[in-house]
């Protein structure tokens, strides 16, 4: 059975590279999460064609309630995403790896390092 490991990425050359070799590694499948208010479906599209089995691009600014921090509405989501995905693990980018410590997740949470 493969590993399925939530992948918290930007459009950036290192995110799209820790996708790829993610992808070529031994039972590893990757569910990528990008939050960004560019080209969804370019976006999508990119991930998917690097290995990514499934992509969930959420719009920071329509998902954001009016109480909600970057923050708050960050982790949130990934947490239940990596729920939904009965995810063991999530690599993210140095904020939203910091925020979600914070949390104390039962998860296991890795850095996104370059």
């Amino acid at each position: 059975m493969k590993e399925k490991v939530i992948v918290v990425y930007s459009e950036d050359a290192n995110s799209t590279l820790m996708l790829e070799w993610m992808e070529r590694q031994v039972n590893t499948e990757i569910v990528a999460i990008n939050f960004s208010n560019d080209d969804a479906f370019l976006l999508s599209n990119t991930a998917m064609i690097v290995g990514a089995k499934r992509v969930y691009m959420i719009d920071l600014v329509s998902a954001i309630e009016p109480s909600q921090t970057l923050e708050e509405l960050v982790t949130s989501k990934v947490l239940k995403i990596a729920a939904k995905e009965n995810a063991s693990s999530i690599v993210a980018t140095d904020d939203t790896y910091q925020w979600l410590m914070k949390q104390n997740p039962s998860i296991k949470i890795m850095p996104l390092v370059s």
